[in-house]
Formats: structure tokens, C-alpha cells, sequence
């Protein structure tokens, strides 16, 4: 009797593809993991490189800044009431928080003139500002705010806010109510602004509203912008 043999598997059957089909697709996986790490590290050199740009802009900018001036922020300026200690039941005197008052209306009017400052690499903005500053403050509030004889204001400080005093490039002097005060830095801030001041004679305030006005130059780096330091205010750029 004749034994009867299986023939041999046919190649093209998928039991015989499996180890090709299978080898393909690692190669194709193989690809694209080292695509995506060369992709990453290619994407980590062109991130290094504007991060190291921003940083010598950065410094760029700084280095302008300290003889020109930086990004200026100007508001308009505000009354700092301060009141009389109060005297409690045990004899003791118990501090009374300053007072804070926004001018009802106050106006802002920038006449600008700029150029460029190269240093390096890098062309920083610049410009010179004319501040024309006007406001007003209506007399019942002002009166309601001088206290009363039992908690009295002792002082009065006229603030403005400003970013960045090395921009002046001129006094700021005020006509308020008439008479000159001229505002000089400060200690302390307001909202992370530094300050320029100066004490207000209380009989300037008893006159009923308050009025002021004045003008000044003032140097800064690509931005000039206005705090909202009064109920409303009115602030325009030209040039």
C-alpha cells in the first residue's frame, strides 16, 4: 500500500505571509518612533533658540529702559484723606485707614513723538510723550469727605499714578485750585504703581470742588497706556 503524503504549504497562503506582513509593520513603526523623536528634538532646538531670542530682546529692552524709561502706565491723580486717630472707650487710640478718592472726571492727552533705538540685534521703540492732564472733583463729595468733628482729616496728599518715574522728562507741575503744586516720587504704590505726590494744604480743599490741571513730558518704550484712576476718564493719543 502507497502512503499518501501532505503536500508542501503553498507560500501564498496568510499562514506563510504572517512573519513578512508582521516585520513590515514594525519597520513602518520603527520609522515613525524615530521621526517623532527627531521631530521632538528638532521642535526643543527651535524652541530654545526663540526663548534665547526673547531673552536677548528682553535684556535688549531693559537696557533701554534704564536710561529712557519703561512701558509707562499713567492715571489720574487721586486724593489720600488722612483722618485723626480714633480714641476707643478704654482711652486707647485706634488707627483710622487713609481715605481714597477718584476724581469724577479727569482727562488724559497724549501728543506723541517716536523713534527707534538699535542695540545689538534689536530695534527697541521709543517715545516721547506731551501729557496734557486735566480733572475735577465736585464739591458736595470733597465736603462729605473732609469728616466731621469727631473724625477729622488731618492731611490731604495729592497721587498720581505713573509706571516708571525715570521717564520724566520734566516737573509735573499741577494748578490745583489755583495754586502750583508740583508732584515728586513718593514712597508706597497703588495697584503695583509707583506714586508721585505731594501734601495739599487742607484750605485749598475747603474752597468747595476741586480742579486741577497741568502738563508734562514724560519717555517710555513701546507702550503708553492710561489706569482708570477717576469715574470717568477721557484719554487720546496723537502724533
Amino acid at each position: 500500500m502507497e502512503s499518501i503524503s501532505a503536500p508542501p504549504p503553498d507560500p501564498a497562503t496568510p499562514a506563510a505571509r504572517l512573519p513578512s506582513a508582521f516585520s513590515g509593520h514594525a519597520i513602518k513603526l520603527v520609522i515613525l518612533v524615530v521621526g517623532w523623536l527627531l521631530l521632538t528634538v528638532l521642535l526643543g532646538m527651535i524652541g530654545g533658540l526663540v526663548g534665547e531670542r526673547e531673552q536677548y530682546r528682553h535684556e535688549a529692552e531693559q537696557r533701554v529702559a534704564a536710561g529712557w524709561g519703561g512701558r509707562q502706565i499713567v492715571g489720574a491723580p487721586l486724593l489720600r484723606l488722612r483722618h485723626a486717630p480714633r480714641i476707643d472707650k478704654e482711652g486707647q487710640a485706634q488707627a483710622v485707614p487713609d481715605r481714597w478718592l477718584a476724581l469724577d472726571q479727569a482727562s488724559l492727552a497724549a501728543n506723541l513723538q517716536g523713534e527707534t533705538r538699535r542695540l545689538g540685534l534689536f530695534d527697541v521703540p521709543v517715545y516721547t510723550a506731551d501729557l496734557q492732564l486735566r480733572g475735577e472733583l465736585a464739591g458736595p463729595r470733597l465736603q462729605s469727605a473732609l469728616g466731621t468733628a469727631e473724625q477729622p482729616v488731618v492731611g490731604a496728599d495729592l497721587l498720581l499714578p505713573l509706571s516708571d518715574p525715570r521717564g520724566l522728562r520734566s516737573a509735573v507741575s499741577l494748578q490745583v485750585n489755583g495754586t502750583p503744586v508740583r508732584l515728586v516720587p513718593v514712597t508706597g504704590d497703588f495697584n503695583g504703581q509707583r506714586l508721585l505726590g505731594s501734601e495739599l494744604p487742607l484750605a485749598l480743599l475747603q474752597r468747595g470742588e476741586l480742579k486741577l490741571s497741568g502738563q508734562f513730558v514724560l519717555a517710555g518704550i513701546e507702550s503708553l497706556q492710561a489706569l482708570p484712576t477717576a469715574s470717568e476718564l477721557a484719554f487720546s493719543i496723537a502724533g
